[in-house]
Formats: structure tokens, C-alpha cells, sequence
């Protein structure tokens, strides 16, 4: 919301200035953490728990800035937003299946070397960045169209006043259709959350999985991520968001089903296919859906409300529980659960 004050207030770089920020100092905090990797006489638990939360609590609007800036510069073309969101998934498979092999044969201080490296470059590459382009309210939906529907389009905030992430949850809330869509994304966001942070527990301690497996799985989500997200526009057009949130959810819950009868880490990365499946189509179908229903002068704004809801509070519910549920019952329990 701070970052949608100032760019109403005509500070073009506010985008860059809040994601320059966050960079540089997640960087520093991921770093500290190497205190524990020294030896240093420090409670190790507690370092990496203040470090995580600190970064979780710095890194958050990253996300969200990214995803209203390239919907900003798509204007009228949202729909192909994928094709800008596949370079982040190309990105991500390079590095886990080259961080993977590297730790294997030097163990974990290339994490260190990396973040560092890539960090400075992040924050050269947005010092050098050319302003965002100001939002403008949005002119009044035609009857019957999907905007027309919107629970924010009768009261477009007029200035920087106005822009605050707690009325527009409060507009979304009033409408039963986002109601329902922000509890299908929370519910997501549980889900995601079991398989993201605690997947790795059960192919490296269970099954005995090396680093470099767990590097593999990640690439073969992405194979399946990529021609996805290239054909966004094709997928919005056809499907609506909808029925792509649902395809998303189906192949959830099969691929989850399908980690209760894996005996080995290759069954495993077996069903990950369909977790790119899940993720393309529920984050192609999620932004687009958020960004039909915000003010243009809000859309950072309403990506930070989808992704607190999501990344927030739904990780942190199904991180917390689901490492009690595993502590107690298993990982087969913890899954069932969630495909249920």
C-alpha cells in the first residue's frame, strides 16, 4: 500500500526503491546466518529462526511488487503475464539443479557465495532501473463485463489518501465471489505450503534422497511450469480463471495421494510434474483474477493482500501445523489430510 502512496504521489521509483531495499538487506540477513556455520558461540535454533523471520518479514512485498509492475507495463495485455512470469521459473530450475550438485561435492557455503553475488547484482540492476509508470484509476466497466462486478469499482480511490490495504480487504470481503476465491487461495497456500517446506524432510530423511535429487524434482516442476505460463493469454482466454484455479487444484490433490504410496525419491519425482501443473495454473488464474477486481491506482496493493493471504497467513498455518501433524501422526497422514 506504501509503494501504491507513493507512486500516486508521483514517485515513479518507488517499485524499484522498495525492492532495492529488500534485496540488500535479506541479503545481510541470509549471511548472519553463516555465525552457526563458523562455530561461534551462538544458539544455532534461535539465529535461524530470527533470521528466517526477519527475511520472511523484509522479502514479503517482493512478490507482490513484481506482480503489479509487470501488470502495469502489460496495460491492457494482462493476460500475458506468463509469458513474463516463465523467466522467474527458468531462473529457479537452473539454480536448484546447479545448487544441488554444488552442495553435494562443497557443502552449504556456496548458499552464502551465491546470495551474495546475486544480491549485488539485484541491487546494481534496480539502482539502474527506469522509473515505473504512474497508475491512473480505471475508467468505468462496461455493464455485464467482469469488472463491472468488481466490490472495489464503485469507489476508485481519488489519491494517495485513500490506498490502504485494510479497506480494500474490507471491499473484497463484501462480495461472496472474492470472499469464496480468497479462501480457495488461503486453502492453497496450506497446501503449498506442506509440499514447498516440508516435502524436502521426506525425500532426504525418509527416503535418502541426495541434494542433488531434491535439485532434480524442482527441474522437472519447471518443465511442466514453462509451457504453461507461455500460453497464459490462450489458457485465460479459454478456461477462465475458474476452471484454471480448479485444474490446479485437482492435480494437487492427486499428486499429494500419490506421495503416500512412494517408496523412493524417484516415485516421488514422479508426481512432481503436476506441481507445475498446480502452480501455473493457480498463480496465472489467482493474478489475473485479483488484478480484474482492483483500482489500477491499487494493484500493488491487491497482489499484497493475495499474497498475504496466500504466502502469509496460509503458509504459516500449514507450516506450523503440518510439522506437528508429521511429528505426531507422519507424512502420510499429513498428506492425505491435505488432499482431503
Amino acid at each position: 500500500a506504501r509503494v501504491d502512496r507513493q507512486l500516486a504521489e508521483g514517485l515513479l521509483l518507488a517499485r524499484e526503491r522498495a525492492m532495492r531495499l529488500a534485496f540488500a538487506v535479506t541479503t545481510l540477513l541470509f549471511c548472519v546466518q553463516a555465525v552457526v556455520d563458523l562455530g561461534l558461540p551462538v544458539p544455532p535454533f534461535a539465529v535461524f529462526v530470527a533470521c528466517r523471520l526477519l527475511i520472511a518479514l523484509v522479502f514479503s512485498p517482493v512478490s507482490s511488487i513484481l506482480n503489479a509492475h509487470t501488470l502495469a507495463s502489460l496495460g491492457g495485455d494482462r493476460a500475458r503475464f506468463g509469458e513474463e512470469r516463465l523467466w522467474g521459473a527458468i531462473s529457479w530450475a537452473i539454480a536448484n539443479m546447479i545448487l544441488g550438485v554444488v552442495m553435494d561435492h562443497l557443502g552449504t557455503w556456496v548458499m552464502y557465495i551465491g546470495t551474495v553475488v546475486l544480491g549485488g547484482c539485484a541491487v546494481v540492476l534496480l539502482s539502474g532501473s527506469s522509473g515505473a509508470r504512474k497508475h491512473q484509476p480505471l475508467p468505468a466497466a462496461a455493464p455485464g463485463t467482469e469488472q463491472d462486478a468488481s466490490p472495489t469499482n464503485s469507489k476508485l480511490p481519488i489519491g494517495a489518501a485513500n490506498i490502504s490495504s485494510g479497506q480494500l480487504l474490507k471491499a473484497y470481503m463484501t462480495n461472496p465471489q472474492s470472499r469464496s476465491f480468497f479462501f480457495a487461495v488461503f486453502c492453497l497456500g496450506v497446501g503449498m505450503s506442506l509440499v514447498e517446506n516440508l516435502l524436502f524432510l521426506l525425500f532426504v530423511e525418509d527416503m535418502g534422497a541426495s541434494n542433488a535429487l531434491c535439485g532434480f524434482s524442482v527441474v522437472v516442476t519447471v518443465a511442466f511450469e514453462i509451457p504453461l505460463l507461455s500460453q497464459s493469454k490462450i489458457l485465460l482466454e479459454r478456461c477462465g480463471c475458474r476452471l484454471l484455479f480448479s485444474i490446479g487444484l485437482v492435480c494437487y490433490i492427486v499428486r499429494v495421494l500419490g506421495y503416500t504410496i512412494c517408496p523412493n525419491g524417484w516415485c516421488v519425482v514422479a508426481f512432481e510434474p503436476l506441481h507445475g501443473v498446480t502452480f501455473a495454473c493457480c498463480h496465472l488464474a489467482a493474478v489475473q483474477y485479483v488484478s480484474s477486481i482492483t483500482p489500477e491506482e491499487q494493484l500493488t496493493t491487491g497482489q499484497g493482500v493475495m499474497c498475504s493471504i496466500q504466502q502469509g497467513l496460509g503458509y504459516f498455518v500449514g507450516t506450523l501445523g503440518g510439522g506437528f501433524v508429521i511429528q505426531l501422526f507422519g507424512e502420510k497422514v499429513l498428506y492425505r489430510g491435505a488432499a482431503s
